[in-house]
């Protein structure tokens, strides 16, 4: 390398070495005529991409430089999407560039060091001369050298946050040169192991701004209440700046001033404070702003920026997290900043739709996983009312047992830099009520380091960090991915061992630790991550939510996560693939764990994200029979700003419904609120809360809350039947050759025997299945069914759950009988199945025949049911039971109890690795109609049954990759089981299901359902 090349690699290998020539961080306002006195940089920038540092252009960086032959890219943006390099999805590993072991711990070789040199052009207008000139980079992946007119400008590390530099003096009146040479691996990278895609690229925005010189470098705001006299109180601490600085405190709902200062800019602070009696305090649920004007005049000029202002204290009191004096509960949600092709470059529609999306699903809480994220996120939380975890961006995962950032000095400086900056950014914004530390970076001095940091520059906020090992760092005690049982066990303030099986997986990758009541007993507790989403996913969600609210120290928790990191790559045939780790030649890889979310990467709902918005709200329901009492869990809201609306239905017709206006209940109390009597025959009733006026997220008659409870014992909806098309005939029933065919008018069935399925169903001459009824007993795996085969692909050959496939292929009817007796005409198959015994009974009864399935297993079960494929015709689906989305036994809290009608393709749900998908339970009856006919098939005896109806096979299902494989328009595949186990979700890639979402062995499973079939 030359010394040109030496000198760059030294700031990229030091880990010691943070920046150079960059600027404080501070917080973002909004300023007076800043589009004036803005420049943004975004577009297309000349561009040179080189595998290794040492071929990256000397003297790109001076104007005279020849880039003619080079390409453009678009900034903001990665390059990898743009055709250079590869990008890696990893969960906790490193990319192979970066060492993580022995003498190679922790550096970054220039050899493997890719690098992207940027040109681009601006001209500066002429009274921008005299002026403070800040040149902004919203994020850089991962470390930037900045030049001006071919001068050193800086450097900078901490690939997620912005980073500005005062580049006044380089900048000349006309064209000037900003060049930008893009690190793509720096030893800061080793504190960025986030779960997430390694892309790199100038990946924010870009913008020069032209400040006035006396204005104060930054504006940090301290806005306390008192929840004892109501009385707020505005603190603020201007840096820099000359003049005279007024502020006025304006409230945004009535723009009435509630308060003035001014005070005289001297030295390095100023401090001002505004006094408010009777303020209105913010919440999440009642998110009330202020909007601060500042205005600093120095001569005949001026400044004024405003900010927006909201009154709360934060603090722990009685082992419980407190907001203005009252406990709150996190409904949180962890939450990447991603978009499927801007990736990091979210457009502000999109993140308006997150957290929208997000109070809609009631959830109140978002952790920044695992890094401080831009300031229009903060706005639109202290908007719409989300409590924000702010976390810095610190995570080391797959070098945290080797001391990275730990008690090793050099790194030190990189911790301490990326806490300041993430809390003097976001310091002022009142939906921060938590700092967090960083995320799975081991434990060490380095911790004890970056909480003094936080404590030197804000004191009003606790201090998270799920690594601590001893809780003399953390103010809470968090837990990652806890059972509902270990969450009792903290509930209950016992001691937290950890098991030999925790043990075991904290010598891979995983970092449980042991607590003592003792060292716990006066903290708050609460899941950092907990109920992984990945793809179908998200059982089990309720029991920890009860636990949340069931013990006082309890705090809440965050789902991981909200969105898939998936890639939108655009085919040849104008589909999309939703990419994921293994795409695009990548080794190593981690493939789909970064589809967790409980949304797509284009942000359309998975049905995890129903279950998520009936579990997480607000408001309880019971039902005694005569009223309805709401249990109000909020700790603020008083439900004055909703309607109740109640409705009863007969088997999904509406029987009644009526309105109730005035609902008041006091937050964490309960009001009994009587209901008419139900009409005669009525089978559900059906509570909702309803928003009375539009809000921020919601329309004016939006749902919030809801129950359904059944009026007396459920009784099967009967299946809809046309009258009898051949009244009076009788059954025949012929065998032959190991076929056995029931015969009434136009219609026929037949049973092979030797195979023990439904082999024909017809109507005069037309056949409706086309691939047998046949007993099934597995199913496409989820993320989840595979276990440890989602880290090691290998062992998927050890899966138990083979063994009911192999036993599916290898059924056979082992004796069969029939008989008649006056119109009932019977087939009984035995079934030879492995590790079951069993039987098929097909009997006529009037003009249905009802098919009985029968099952023991010998181990427990995957599921218990018959799959077939039906006549291509039968495009549409009608159904009585939960719905309208996908639901299973372990996640159908978000389904009503009701008859919903869909065509055959929006049934299924797709995710990004095809697998069981579009299940329904607590059927009575379903039914395929279209083409000219109707089949049906209606509960007789047994429990409410499940079903999915597919336009593709289970095989075909089982082996896609990614869902663009999968047919869109093929005949319809109906799965209908007596049961299918649950889903999972406690723990990440793994089933661990509860017992309720189990099919154990050695129990009966028994179904007998009408099948009716006719003439459309």
């Amino acid at each position: 390398m030359s010394a040109w090349h030496d000198i760059l690699h030294r700031d990229v290998a030091d880990p010691a070495t943070v920046g150079r020539g960059k600027l404080p961080a501070r917080a973002e306002a909004t300023w007076s005529d800043a589009s004036r006195w803005t420049a943004v940089l975004d577009g297309g920038w000349r561009f040179h991409w080189t595998p290794r540092l040492a071929q990256a252009p000397e003297g790109f960086e001076r104007p005279g430089f020849d880039d003619g032959a080079w390409d453009s890219v678009q900034v903001p943006g990665v390059w990898e999407l743009q055709g250079y390099g590869t990008p890696y999805y990893l969960a906790y590993r490193f990319p192979p560039a970066l060492g993580t072991r022995g003498r190679r711990r922790g550096t970054v070789h220039p050899r493997d060091t890719p690098t992207g040199a940027h040109r681009t052009w601006f001209t500066m207008p002429p009274d921008w001369t005299g002026r403070r000139v800040i040149l902004h980079f919203g994020a850089v992946k991962s470390a930037l050298h900045l030049w001006i007119n071919g001068v050193p400008a800086g450097y900078s590390e901490g690939s997620m946050t912005p980073a500005e530099f005062d580049v006044s003096a380089l900048l000349r009146p006309g064209r000037n040169l900003v060049a930008v040479l893009v690190h793509r691996y720096c030893t800061g990278s080793f504190l960025e192991g986030q779960d997430m895609w390694w892309f790199s690229g100038i990946t924010r925005g870009v913008r020069l701004t032209a400040e006035p010189a006396h204005a104060p470098w930054d504006v940090a705001v301290e806005a306390d209440f008192d929840a004892v006299t109501g009385d707020g109180l505005v603190a603020l601490a201007v840096t820099a700046g000359a003049g005279r600085c007024r502020a006025v405190l304006t409230d945004r709902c009535t723009g009435g001033v509630v308060a003035r200062a001014t005070a005289d800019l001297a030295g390095p602070v100023t401090a001002m404070r505004l006094a408010v009696t009777g303020a209105a305090p913010w919440s999440a649920e009642s998110p009330h702003l202020y909007d601060l004007l500042v205005e600093v005049v120095h001569g005949d000029a001026s400044w004024r920026s405003t900010r927006a202002v909201g009154f709360r204290r934060v603090d722990i009191a009685g082992a419980q997290l407190r907001v203005n004096g009252r406990p709150v509960v996190f409904h949180g949600v962890n939450r990447h900043d991603f978009h499927p092709r801007r990736i990091w470059d979210v457009p502000d529609d999109v993140r308006r739709t997150d957290f929208a999306m997000m109070k809609r699903a009631n959830i109140n809480a978002v952790r920044m996983s695992h890094y401080p994220n831009p300031a229009q996120v903060y706005r639109l939380c202290d908007e719409l009312g989300l409590y924000v975890v702010d976390e810095a961006e610190i995570e080391s995962h797959g070098v945290r047992r080797r001391g990275i950032p730990g008690d090793d000095p050099r790194w030190h400086p990189a911790v301490a830099d990326r806490i300041e900056r993430m809390v003097r950014r976001n310091r002022s914004h009142p939906s921060v009520v938590m700092w967090s530390l960083g995320n799975e970076a081991g434990d060490g001095d380095a911790f004890d380091l970056a909480r003094r940091t936080v404590l030197a520059l804000d004191r009003t906020r606790p201090i998270h960090y799920e690594g601590d090992t001893d809780l003399r760092n953390s103010d809470v005690l968090s837990l990652m991915y806890p059972t509902p049982d270990l969450e009792q066990r903290a509930g209950e303030g016992r001691d937290l061992p950890i098991t030999l099986r925790q043990r075991a997986l904290n010598a891979v990758a995983a970092d449980h630790k042991p607590f003592r009541a003792a060292q716990y007993a006066d903290r708050p507790v609460m899941a950092c991550e907990y109920a992984h989403a990945m793809e179908n996913s998200l059982g089990n969600l309720a029991e920890h939510v009860d636990n949340f609210h069931r013990y006082p120290n309890w705090a809440g928790g965050f789902i991981w996560d909200w969105v898939d990191q998936t890639i939108d790559v655009d085919l040849p045939d104008g589909r999309i693939r939703r990419a994921y780790g293994g795409d695009f030649g990548d080794t190593p890889h981690d493939r789909y764990f970064c589809a967790n979310g409980l949304v797509a990467a284009d942000r359309s709902p998975h049905p995890a994200l129903a279950e998520v918005t009936r579990v997480y709200q607000h408001v309880v329901f019971t039902y005694d029979g005569a009223a309805v009492t709401l249990h109000n869990r909020h700790s603020f809201d008083d439900l004055s700003g909703y309607l109740l609306r109640w409705r009863a239905d007969r088997h999904g017709d509406r029987a009644g419904g009526g309105e109730h206006s005035d609902v008041r209940v006091p937050a964490g109390e309960a009001r009994r609120i009587a209901v008419p009597a139900m009409p005669t025959g009525a089978t559900t009733l059906t509570v909702s809360l309803v928003h009375r006026a539009a809000t921020g997220w919601a329309r004016a008659g939006d749902e919030q809350a809801w129950a359904q409870f059944p009026i007396g014992p459920r009784v099967a909806a009967p299946l809809p039947d046309r009258p009898d098309p051949d009244p009076g005939r009788s059954w025949e029933l012929r065998r032959s050759r190991g076929l056995v065919t029931l015969t009434r008018g136009r219609r026929g069935m037949t049973i092979d025997t030797r195979a023990a399925t439904v082999s024909s169903l017809r109507w005069d001459d037309s056949e409706l299945l086309t691939e047998p009824l046949r007993l099934n007993l597995w199913r496409a795996e989820t993320d989840n069914d595979r276990g440890l085969a989602n880290f090691a692909p290998a062992l998927a050959a050890l899966s138990g759950d083979r063994r009911w496939r192999r036993a599916t292929h290898r059924v056979r009817g082992r004796a069969a009988t029939t008989g008649s007796h006056g119109d009932t005409s019977t087939v009984t198959v035995r079934l030879a199945v492995p590790g079951v015994t069993g039987s098929l009974t097909a009997a006529t009864s009037g003009p249905h025949v009802l098919l009985t399935l029968d099952l023991v297993p010998g181990r427990p079960l995957i599921r218990a049911g018959w799959t077939g494929t039906f006549a291509a015709g039968l495009t549409h689906v009608d159904y009585y039971g939960l719905g309208p989305h996908e639901t299973y036994r372990d996640r159908n809290l978000g389904a009503r109890l009701g008859r919903w009608s869909s065509p055959v393709t929006g049934l299924p749900h797709s995710y990004a690795r095809p697998q069981e998908n579009g299940n329904r339970t607590g059927l009575d009856w379903l039914r395929l109609t279209g083409g000219g006919h109707t089949v049906g098939f209606g509960r007789v005896e047994g429990e409410p049954f499940e079903a999915s109806v597919r336009p593709y096979t289970q095989q075909q299902l089982a082996t896609a990759e990614h869902a663009d494989e999968l047919p869109t328009s093929g005949p319809p595949t109906l799965s209908l089981d007596i049961a299918q186990r649950g889903v999972g979700g406690d723990l990440p890639g793994e089933l661990a299901l509860r017992d309720h979402a189990r099919l154990p062995a050695h129990r009966r499973y028994r179904l007998t359902v009408a099948v009716a079939w006719d003439s459309q």
